[in-house]
């Protein structure tokens, strides 16, 4: 994108007071902001890097970061660049929660993992993101590999209201302009 994707705007609010907003819905306000964004009225937490890993970066370091500062039993994460993800989806994957499941994640149109939309048993996930970024492994993907994972393949949210972009990616100028011309046709949908 060539900047921080956290304070570009869609409509009238910044990517990461979608995903601040999104999350507030469905944990009751209880919302933090990983990284280092001063723009939102969230808590903001530094990310924080296991003991061995100080030179690790990503989104494992992020997912980490949520799973160290949170004291619930699940922890929703949603990364500011998935304008699209309602907290309509966050309730869906929430009813899909058991206990047999260490993570809840949607599967993308192109059969991915969006792991950075999903619901994750706080102590199981922290302590497999904390093994992995020892061993210098950054990859959600390798961690979902070991956790129990839930995907949930669209078709499964297919009532849900705008499924045919709610794992929109926002990674480039084009992405960009594709989620305002959206928001600009259907003001209500964010």
């Amino acid at each position: 994108m060539g900047r921080a994707k956290a304070s570009l705007k869609i409509g009238e609010r910044t990517m990461v007071e979608i995903a601040t907003d999104t999350l507030a819905e469905v944990c009751g306000g209880n919302v933090w902001v990983v990284g280092s964004y001063s723009g939102t009225t969230a808590q903001v937490i530094p990310d924080r890097k296991p003991a061995g890993a100080e030179s690790a970066s990503g989104p494992l370091v992020g997912i980490y970061t949520a799973m160290s500062h949170g004291t619930a039993e699940w922890t929703a994460v949603l990364a500011c660049d998935l304008p699209f993800a309602s907290s309509d989806l966050f309730f869906h994957l929430a009813a899909l929660v058991s206990s047999d499941v260490d993570a809840v994640v949607p599967v993308q149109a192109d059969t991915r993992f969006q792991p950075l939309a999903a619901i994750y048993r706080t102590t199981a996930i922290k302590t497999m993101a904390e093994n992995a970024l020892v061993r210098g492994m950054l990859s959600l993907k390798l961690v979902l590999g070991e956790a129990r994972t839930r995907s949930v393949e669209l078709a499964e949210m297919g009532a849900l209201p705008n499924t045919d972009r709610i794992l929109h990616n926002v990674n480039t100028p084009e992405d960009l302009g594709s989620a305002r011309r959206w928001i600009a046709t259907a003001p209500s949908s964010i």
